[in-house]
């Protein structure tokens, strides 16, 4: 990679539904964040998918799929006339529609290049520069809502552009609507193959993002994979880091 070339810079985050009002806090900028944000640039933050009550929607068609899967449990023990689980499974209530896991059933996704890619469109002392930076991260987020619906269609619930931190960059929450082998509808997050495949996420967007002269960015697992076959030290694993801090960086 040159240096004048910029990579695609992409990060997915585990998410759970209890995390969402602690995600529209730092939206909405209600409490004190870790970044550094301009509060004379908030208004410039763009909704780009899904509206303003979101989460709320979120959340209640969790709960809507939570309950369905309860009175529909309910009603094939009642035809079976299984009292004793019934009574226990009115004592246990609704269980939450996917399996445990580390990473939680939904996906946070940030997408962002380098504050350089950004600036480099022209020089931001001028006004054309300006104008030349913000043709940039349009074209960007035009880019970034494209690839957000191709893999993930219209489980992408939102999708927004943050102007007020250092570097323009694009947050997204994918909710994986699915159904289990029993016909429960359920969340799952593997249904996606670029959640599947961290490498293929990577792949794809360095294919999409080329058209605005971005590369992909370091493929660490495969140079990982080949210098175990060569029986060589590979490239020492990356520290994972609280996502507030990753964007900082």
């Amino acid at each position: 990679m040159s240096s004048s070339q910029h990579p695609i810079v992409l990060r997915f985050e585990g998410l759970r539904p209890e995390q969402l009002s602690r995600f529209e806090l730092h939206r909405l900028r209600k409490h004190q964040d870790r970044c550094e944000v301009d509060r004379s640039r908030t208004r410039l933050n763009k909704l780009l998918i899904g509206s303003e009550t979101w989460a709320r929607e979120a959340l209640a068609e969790i709960d809507a799929m939570r309950m369905e899967n309860f009175a529909n449990e309910l009603t094939k023990l009642k035809k079976r006339k299984r009292v004793g689980e019934i009574e226990k499974r009115m004592i246990e209530g609704p269980k939450d529609p996917w399996r445990p896991s580390k990473h939680g059933p939904m996906r946070e996704v940030m997408i962002t290049a380098h504050a350089e890619w950004f600036e480099a469109a022209g020089d931001q002392a001028t006004w054309r520069g300006k104008m030349a930076k913000r043709r940039r991260e349009k074209e960007f987020e035009d880019l970034a809502i494209g690839w957000l619906t191709y893999n993930f269609g219209e489980d992408v619930v939102h999708a927004r552009a943050d102007r007020d931190e250092k570097t323009y960059h694009i947050h997204a929450v994918i909710m994986p609507r699915g159904e289990d082998q029993h016909g429960r509808p359920m969340l799952i997050p593997s249904k996606h193959e670029a959640i599947r495949s961290y490498e293929l996420a990577q792949d794809i967007a360095g294919v999409w993002f080329a058209q605005a002269g971005l590369v992909r960015g370091e493929a660490r697992a495969f140079a990982a994979r080949q210098a175990k076959a060569a029986g060589m030290k590979g490239p020492d694993p990356l520290e994972h880091k609280p996502t507030w801090k990753w964007r900082q960086e």
